[in-house]
């Protein structure tokens, strides 16, 4: 039935959903203080802009027996060039668009690691304070992990098949998590190598809320999601008041009954600070914005966290090289009944946002439409 319902209700938002609200730029939409083009200006433009949104078209569909479902946004130099809700978000049949919210899973971790950094900057933290530090408990040679080995998974912690099982009791009091962390065996010498690990940002999550004094969601929210403009955002569990903007857990969803929505999940210590944010287009984009600004995190905060591809990893960000020589942050997120990815070039005010509830790769979706991007000689999207 709702691979019938999917095959009907496949829409193109915003198109569908109408005109987005006044507040929201639309790539055709001209500017009242810019000449009107000539004739040949404007065929040009149009052209270009035509051509660019085929290629992303083209990138995310590339099989079309096996339709795209989710939400796309392509920021390039600054201007919105590619926006577009694919099949209903839900039963109901309400179309994914701008505002549809999905569990972005460990693309979490970036703000996870910009809390971090605002403890820094309020001086409750360093990131060089080591786990022995705040964790009497912690034993050698855990004692010796230090906030930034946490940040860019250089803390030697290995993911072991115990805690991905233990994740489950996700009502464990944080102080059994704790304990259980702390000791988990460690697969060689802090700060030696990279190695991804979700541990290490349950453990900065419990950092936060230690240093902070208050929740871990709390001081995300204040001090992170809100300065960013992310009012829409929220987390795993908080399913109070309206949900009805929150996309189904479809990918990989094999339990009885209709789908939950996004917010409907188990949640707690063995989730929190490593993945469950639930974001959309919107509010990603005003993530993308405010992180070319000092509304989060500063000019030397964000120095730390936009490192060079050498780096590979650091604070909740890769880094890698692109084509054209350009240099991309991004991350995915792989979670029960979702994917996600986001990438931005900074050198090109360029965004990538794929969120997605089907069976879809998304982090290979957003490298093809990283690949359609034009190239630094080509004719850019609205100009003649």
């Amino acid at each position: 039935m709702l691979a019938a319902l999917c095959a009907a209700l496949l829409v193109q938002a915003p198109t569908a959903s109408g005109p987005p609200p006044p507040d929201r730029a639309t790539p055709d939409r001209a500017t009242p203080d810019r000449a009107t083009p000539d004739r040949a200006t404007l065929d040009r433009t149009t052209l270009d802009r035509t051509t660019l949104a085929a290629r992303i078209e083209q990138a995310a569909e590339p099989d079309p027996t096996r339709p795209f479902w989710g939400a796309l946004l392509v920021v390039w130099r600054g201007e919105t060039v590619f926006e577009r809700g694919f099949g209903p978000a839900d039963l109901a049949g309400r179309p994914v668009d701008a505002h549809t919210l999905f569990d972005v899973g460990s693309v979490s971790k970036q703000f996870t690691a910009a809390a971090v950094l605002r403890l820094v900057r309020e001086g409750r933290l360093a990131l060089d304070d080591t786990l022995g530090e705040h964790f009497e408990s912690a034993p050698a040679p855990q004692r010796a992990i230090t906030v930034e080995q946490l940040l860019c998974h250089r803390s030697g912690l290995r993911q072991t098949a115990e805690t991905d099982e233990k994740a489950a009791a996700f009502d464990e009091s944080s102080l059994s998590w704790e304990r259980h962390l702390l000791t988990r065996p460690l697969a060689h010498e802090p700060g030696k190598l990279f190695a991804y690990c979700n541990y290490n940002y349950l453990l900065l999550a419990l950092l936060v809320e230690r240093c902070s004094g208050r929740s871990f969601e709390a001081y995300v929210r204040a001090s992170v999601l809100e300065p960013a403009g992310m009012a829409s955002a929220r987390f795993v569990g908080e399913c109070d008041g309206d949900t009805s903007a929150q996309a189904l857990r479809r990918h990989r969803y094999r339990r009885p009954g209709p789908p939950p929505r996004a917010c409907q999940w188990a949640w707690g210590p063995g989730y929190r600070g490593a993945t469950g944010l639930l974001c959309s287009l919107d509010g990603l984009r005003a993530w993308h914005a405010a992180l070319a600004t000092d509304a989060v995190l500063d000019s030397s905060e964000r120095a730390l966290v936009f490192v060079a591809p050498e780096r590979r990893y650091a604070f909740g960000w890769y880094a890698v090289a692109g084509e054209h020589g350009r240099v991309w942050h991004t991350h995915d997120g792989r979670t029960d009944g979702f994917r996600s990815s986001l990438s931005r070039c900074a050198g090109e005010n360029a965004l990538v946002v794929v969120l997605t509830n089907e069976a879809t790769a998304a982090n290979l979706i957003d490298q093809r439409i990283r690949g359609a991007l034009p190239a630094p000689d080509a004719a850019q999207p609205g100009e003649p």
